[in-house]
């Protein structure tokens, strides 16, 4: 009997030794993803904690050595990294997924800090090829999640997502141009939320792309559209959380400033959605429970 309870007693404190030392211990969803997360700087990880849970990036395209420290950082930031994948050849029509396998086998298929995978421009994918890219990614990688971007305000150009192609969709617009209101930019999101909203299955969720545009000569970031994005984005039934498009810059794009420029409004209003996300508890966010902590009236119809 006394043998017994050490044992039990061993194994109790390697039970709290390794929960101690698990980074992931209370990572939980709505998904706060930082994405085209490209232009970094040192201290960019320090400033995403709290605001994001998973960065995005393109892990099976880069050095392993870079790819390997982006996911120790993520870790380390209790993070996980949502990785951009490419498998289709839209010329030759041929599917492979050597890269993904490689890095894979690099880095390990049980690294806890890949969250999982997503492939763009869904809208130029005819519908089957979308079922033959998600297939092959499974297939190499079952366990992970797979997310397809889509972005439309259109009904008709939805009508080419194929909702069984993905198991969440990660949709995003344009809607900033630099006439617009804050109110203009969330009228244009409910085209796309109701264009979605025809489609897709009830079931499947959504990450809305809300973009965060610092400005440039067409593309300015309204003060106070963020959040009432999110909220129109709500309609279109499961939320599993959201996402910034982009950091810092990017070619023609200004991402999210993080700096005490003019513009620095963007960043607070990011930082304010995602720290009011992270106190989000379930794989979704509820609407009722949601505008209630944004202290935002429920609306009945728009």
């Amino acid at each position: 009997m006394y043998m017994k309870r050490i044992a039990l007693l061993i194994w109790l404190a390697a039970v709290v030794v390794a929960q101690a030392a698990d980074p992931y211990e209370n990572w939980h969803p709505p998904y706060r993803v930082v994405y085209g997360g490209y232009s970094m700087k040192p201290n960019d990880w320090e400033m995403w904690d709290g605001v994001f849970n998973v960065v995005h990036h393109a892990l099976p395209e880069r050095d392993p050595v870079e790819a390997r420290r982006i996911l120790d950082e993520a870790r380390r930031h209790k993070m996980k990294v949502l990785s951009a994948v490419s498998v289709w050849d839209a010329n030759t029509d041929r599917i492979d997924t050597s890269k993904l396998q490689r890095f894979l086998d690099e880095i390990g298929r049980n690294e806890p800090a890949l969250f999982g995978y997503v492939y763009g421009a869904v809208y130029k994918i005819p519908p089957e090829r979308q079922q033959a890219i998600y297939d092959a990614i499974k297939q190499v990688d079952p366990k992970r999640p797979v997310w397809s971007e889509f972005s439309s305000t259109s009904g008709k150009t939805w009508q080419q997502f194929n909702p069984k192609a993905c198991d969440a969709v990660l949709s995003y617009n344009y809607p900033y141009e630099a006439k617009d209101r804050a109110t203009n930019t969330s009228i244009r999101v409910s085209y796309s939320v109701k264009a979605i909203a025809a489609v897709k299955p009830k079931e499947l969720p959504v990450i809305p792309l809300l973009q965060a545009f610092g400005g440039s000569r067409w593309r300015v970031v309204p003060r106070g559209g963020m959040a009432d994005q999110f909220d129109r984005w709500l309609e279109t039934g499961p939320i599993a959380g959201v996402a910034f498009y982009r950091w810092r810059r990017s070619r023609a794009f200004i991402g999210i400033p993080a700096d005490g420029s003019e513009e620095n409004y963007t960043w607070k209003e990011v930082q304010q959605l995602g720290r009011q996300l992270a106190e989000q508890r379930g794989p979704f966010v509820d609407a009722t429970a949601w505008r209630k902590l944004a202290g935002r009236p429920i609306p009945t119809t728009r």
